[in-house]
């Protein structure tokens, strides 16, 4: 129980004395609201200073304390694939990759809080259409992320954080509401996001006149809506969005489809528009008829069948299409029945373990941080996976009240998390079941430093590390040492410890044959789970998993973009690698130093010391350059057949190309039964060698000398291993 005493006046509060008060909540203190109050989130007290409402607001009674009200306010709602539909009723369809900017603060000079809302959006299964990947707020020096799946999470200034939770004596709230993730401010804004294709940017009539963005300037005209960054007016809708765009640090994009983007037959858009489709939304006597007089559901019906013409009917455009209806009818108070079970869409929603869905749930649920949140809640219900009685949501889950976990310095740590509880890495804690908190004092180890990496503040290694491989045959590694490498092989660039589960592999093939000498060699990446290959004709010719692809592309799970910048392809996983292949032939690999001593291929061992590069694949080290290229020779199968092929090389004579694999020619280094170098096969990778001895016999028309030269160079490398070989030449061999 707050008092309602201190602050900026003496005495109890006449109209708040006895009545309980939350942390972060807000309230005028008389019937004319003149002097604006607020519970502190420390100290137990109230801090109060003389302001009036605004003009566009009221100051009216609201849960027994004065409140000002806007007297007016509007929402702009981004769904689909994706969909916008500004604060003035104007609906548009645009499919751009990139961020863009939904909504800000634009009247210069204004008194009004500046804010400025963003969304970075992704393709799916198609460089076509795109969906909401995350949305950006930035509100009173804060930067906070609604992230893509960030159920009961969100990021705070780089920092992710559990829900709900507090900024700036609670001028800004952001806490789970519904299915979505919600961010309020303290004059008006609300910022939700589904986490997967619907959000909106609801602001009050304060904002009239006083916005920009792709939500539109809010002065109740939709017909200029369509303004560009500059004040002109747009002559498309993709010349909209470019002008629209922000700069993103992580990526390049692209600006999606330009015409003809979503195409179906007379009769397929009839079915589609009818009561068994996109008609539901606004069915007779259906659960959402009651909302078509207040809400016209004709702009919702339209983007249902934009979607599903663009889908060929993968249902989806269907269920997002009728949730954004229902979710805007909810918002503004209107009943809406159980629509899931009758469309086939209630698959769509997956309740966490506990838990169970609701289509009338508070918008406000009781958190560990805030049980009696449902009892001062003013917002009307909304979808939702409810908890049972007795549990509370813990971030993203329910748990039995006793079951909660620590709240320590403002933020929630559920049961089982470990945290840092200082901002140097000095202090670390432990949350332990009963909401203790177990903490000691710490440094971190030498050679690295207290930071912040993909959302998670830690000690983490100093610097990043960077390897380059350049198209002139030099290589520097990443711990500076340089030397030079063959093209005429294959090698492992690259190859992290494999006991780790986010494994990294790259490899680059040997020169094409026929190519024009600065071509691109086909560099082969294992990463994130996929395998992906670059290069062959272009850089732009891409695979993954053995599949053509086009750029930008990313994958389902997230863990993996490619795109195209001015000059270079560049493959991205997750913050733990970057390569950027360059047009020019360079080849830069960005590793993440959370690999730090765990690292082999011709790259090195990254650990600070020049002096140990030369790592075997065994593990042992040698000052050979030779042999530490030769161990580190792999396969050139990663040509997809391209380069180096065999049989090309030998003038498509397959009958040639089998006598130099028999016993007495190239197949002596490979032969199982030839004790002279089977027992060096576990040591060498032999494949490579045989493949060369191969390539080099056709190349030459069968020159012995090659032949010799090339089991020599397998002879020797089993050598420098100390691997004894025996006599293996012979008087009629070599």
């Amino acid at each position: 129980m707050a008092s309602t005493d201190g602050g900026a006046a003496d005495g109890p509060r006449p109209d708040g004395r006895g009545q309980f008060l939350r942390q972060g909540e807000i309230f005028w203190d008389n019937a004319n609201c003149t002097t604006k109050c607020r519970c502190l989130d420390f100290n137990n007290e109230i801090l109060c200073q003389d302001m009036a409402c605004g003009p566009f607001e009221a100051c009216e009674t609201k849960n027994k304390f004065f409140q000002c009200v806007p007297v007016e306010s509007s929402t702009c709602v981004v769904f689909g694939d994706p969909h916008y539909h500004t604060f003035d009723g104007f609906l548009f369809h645009f499919q751009g990759s990139c961020s863009y900017l939904l909504a800000r603060q634009c009247w210069p000079g204004s008194q009004l809080p500046y804010f400025n809302v963003e969304a970075k959006n992704e393709n799916r299964g198609g460089s076509s259409v795109s969906w909401l990947r995350d949305i950006f707020v930035e509100v009173y020096s804060h930067k906070i992320v609604l992230p893509k799946g960030g159920f009961g999470k969100a990021k705070v200034d780089d920092l992710v954080v559990s829900l709900p939770i507090s900024l700036e004596l609670g001028a800004i709230k952001v806490y789970q509401s519904g299915l979505s993730t919600a961010l309020e401010t303290d004059f008006g804004l609300l910022v939700t996001y589904d986490g997967q294709h619907y959000a909106s940017v609801s602001v009050p009539g304060s904002y009239i006149n006083a916005t920009c963005g792709l939500c539109g300037n809010y002065n109740k005209d939709p017909e200029d809506d369509v303004l560009r960054s500059d004040g002109r007016m747009a002559t498309s809708v993709p010349d909209l969005g470019e002008s629209w765009q922000v700069p993103h640090p992580e990526r390049r994009c692209s600006t999606g489809c330009l015409e003809n983007c979503s195409l179906c037959d007379p009769a397929t858009e009839a079915l589609y528009f009818s009561p068994e489709y996109c008609g539901f939304i606004n069915k007779s006597g259906g659960p959402l008829w009651e909302c078509g007089s207040v809400v016209d559901p004709t702009a919702f019906i339209h983007s249902c069948v934009y979607d599903l013409c663009s889908a060929k009917d993968n249902g989806t455009g269907l269920c997002q299409a009728i949730q954004a209806y229902a979710t805007v009818c909810q918002a503004l108070g209107i009943s809406v029945g159980e629509w899931r079970s009758q469309t086939g869409c209630a698959a769509a929603v997956q309740c966490p373990e506990l838990s169970q869905y609701s289509v009338c749930a508070t918008s406000c649920p009781a958190t560990c941080s805030d049980l009696t949140a449902p009892l001062s809640c003013t917002s009307p219900c909304t979808e939702s996976c409810e908890c049972p009685e007795g549990h509370v949501l813990s971030a993203d889950r329910c748990v039995p009240v006793q079951g909660c976990g620590c709240d320590v310095n403002g933020r929630y740590y559920p049961v089982g998390e470990s945290f840092w509880a200082s901002p140097d890495c000095s202090v670390q804690c432990h949350c332990q079941a009963g909401g203790e908190a177990r903490c000691f004092n710490t440094t971190c180890p030498e050679g690295e430093i207290c930071t912040i990496e993909n959302g998670y503040k830690g000690c983490y290694p100093k610097r990043e590390t960077v390897c380059l491989v350049g198209q002139d045959q030099v290589l520097q590694t990443f711990d500076g040492i340089t030397f030079p490498y063959p093209l005429e092989q294959s090698y492992t660039l690259l190859k992290t410890c494999p006991e780790r589960p986010d494994f990294i592999e790259v490899d680059i093939n040997q020169k094409k044959v026929g190519s024009a000498p600065n071509g691109p060699r086909v560099v082969r990446v294992q990463a994130a789970g996929q395998e992906v290959k670059i290069g062959g004709t272009r850089l732009s010719d891409i695979k993954v998993n053995g599949n053509d692809v086009e750029l930008p592309y990313f994958h389902p799970s997230g863990r993996l973009e490619i795109y195209r910048t001015d000059n270079s392809t560049v493959m991205e996983s997750e913050g733990l690698l970057a390569i950027s292949y360059y047009d020019s032939g360079l080849l830069e690999i960005r590793l993440s130093t959370s690999y730090f001593n765990c690292t082999g291929g011709l790259c090195g061992l990254f650990n600070d010391n020049a002096t140990d590069e030369f790592c075997l694949p065994k593990g042992k080290f040698t000052d050979n350059l030779e042999l530490f290229l030769e161990s580190w020779t792999t396969f050139d199968e990663i040509c997809n057949g391209e380069c180096g092929d065999l049989l090309m090389a030998c003038n498509n004579d397959s009958e040639l190309l089998k006598s130099y694999r028999s016993r007495s020619s190239c197949g002596i280094i490979n032969d199982p039964t030839n004790s002279s170098f089977l027992e060096c096969h576990s040591v060498v990778n032999v494949s490579a060698y045989y493949r060369t001895c191969l390539f080099r016999l056709c190349q030459s028309g069968g020159n012995v000398s090659e032949l010799c030269d090339s089991v020599a160079r397998y002879a020797t490398a089993c050598k420098n291993a100390d691997v004894d070989i025996g006599q293996w030449r012979s008087h009629s061999f070599c």
